[in-house]
């Protein structure tokens, strides 16, 4: 998943690109993380499931990136307990005290999110993403 923080990854750059293109255009980038790993899962996976701590410091430094690319909203949905809290401290302690972080109110285990999962080859490759 480190492509999701690196500051030449995907996200980042085309981020970078928008911005500088058009200024003035808000740009909102979804912070997960399970578009950047091998299995699919939205965060760090320990022993068969995933490590919410371990998760946080990644999701964290990607939201931050995003901001630094020029996101003017972050919006993570990654289904971590503490990820807003722990993102907008990233964006505060990194000067980026403006970036807004939208939450997700609720996230559904839906099969509305099979074309998604199929076009960023994010499906889990075991489990699901039931809490």
């Amino acid at each position: 998943g480190t492509q999701a923080y690196s500051p030449s990854g995907v996200v980042p750059k085309a981020i970078h690109e928008v911005k500088k293109r058009f200024p003035d255009l808000v740009v909102m980038a979804d912070v997960c993380l399970c578009e950047y790993t091998s299995h699919g899962h939205c965060g760090v996976v320990q022993n068969g499931t995933v490590d919410n701590d371990r998760t946080l410091p990644l999701l964290a430094r990607a939201a931050a990136e995003y901001a630094k690319a020029g996101a003017d909203v972050v919006a993570p949905s990654a289904m971590m307990d503490e990820q807003v809290a722990s993102i907008r401290r990233a964006l505060d302690n990194s000067g980026h005290a403006d970036t807004l972080v939208m939450g997700y109110s609720a996230k559904y285990a839906s099969s509305f999110y099979g074309p998604f999962r199929e076009a960023a080859g994010s499906a889990p490759s075991f489990g699901d993403r039931r809490t």
